[in-house]
């Protein structure tokens, strides 16, 4: 029986909360974890199938995409922020916290300071998300991803810079942000097609189900999840998250992977 992952936030209900609830048949065992707990397993070959950062994708040549199935957004994502004291071009050579459960949006951040400000500051990777890193006196900047990010960003937009960066991705390339996919092992789909195409089509069941009669039930969860308001997680899953993976998706992929070489991010 193949192994998949499933991201551990409330952006992946949509695709986990049909699974949990038996709403479509998924022969495989469940593992649960963050993106970069979930990178490293796959990697390690001790998954088949996950959810997982777009950056593993990219810098692997050992995955294929599972078909029609992202973690992305057209604008404002709303739980991947990068708050910093400074103005964000003061931030050249000053120390930036990040968490150690992301990826793509670490080579984000990197990237989008680079790009728009001709920032380099140095990057120290924390144990774990905190909630506290922009107000320590060594910090002058931290990324915050996930449900962490929806929790703090009143609090922290009231005392510093902010910015959204599926906002600034969208609105500087015209192009959705992709920050996670589904992948699989190559070796998986070819020496087992039917496992395969059986997970990839009841992933996708999934996540039509969870966007349409499950809708309410994910914003529930999302709520109980996350201690937010209904109308604050509403906003989240109808107009700030996506789940799709097209033609424009790939293409920002593709732009992604591009920058990060030219920026040896990748």
């Amino acid at each position: 029986m193949p192994r998949v992952g499933q991201i551990n936030f409330s952006n992946c209900l949509p695709i986990n909360l049909p699974i949990e609830l038996g709403r479509v048949s998924l022969d495989a065992t469940i593992v649960n974890g963050t993106p970069a707990e979930l990178n490293n397993m796959i990697a390690a070959g001790d998954l088949e199938i996950t959810s997982g950062s777009s950056f593993l994708y990219l810098s692997r040549d050992d995955l294929d995409l599972v078909p029609d199935l992202s973690i992305s957004c057209y604008g404002p994502v709303g739980s991947v922020l990068f708050f910093s004291k400074c103005k964000p071009e003061e931030l050249d050579g000053a120390v930036i916290a990040v968490p150690n459960t992301s990826a793509t949006s670490i080579r984000l951040t990197q990237l989008m300071l680079d790009l728009e400000y001709g920032a380099k500051p140095e990057v120290v990777v924390m144990d774990k998300p905190a909630t506290t890193d922009a107000n320590n006196k060594r910090h002058q900047g931290a990324l915050i991803i996930g449900d962490a990010a929806l929790k703090v960003d009143d609090d922290w937009s009231s005392q510093n810079h902010r910015i959204d960066l599926g906002e600034w991705w969208t609105k500087r390339f015209k192009l959705p942000m992709v920050f996670g996919v589904f992948v699989a092992r190559q070796k998986f789909a070819e020496h087992f097609p039917d496992s395969y195409r059986h997970v990839s089509e009841s992933l996708r069941c999934a996540r039509e189900i969870g966007e349409s009669e499950l809708l309410e039930q994910v914003i529930e969860r999302a709520v109980s999840m996350t201690g937010l308001s209904r109308t604050r997680m509403e906003t989240y899953f109808i107009d700030n998250l996506n789940w799709n993976l097209d033609a424009k998706h790939r293409e920002s992929l593709d732009l992604f992977a591009r920058l990060l070489k030219q920026h040896n991010l990748l």
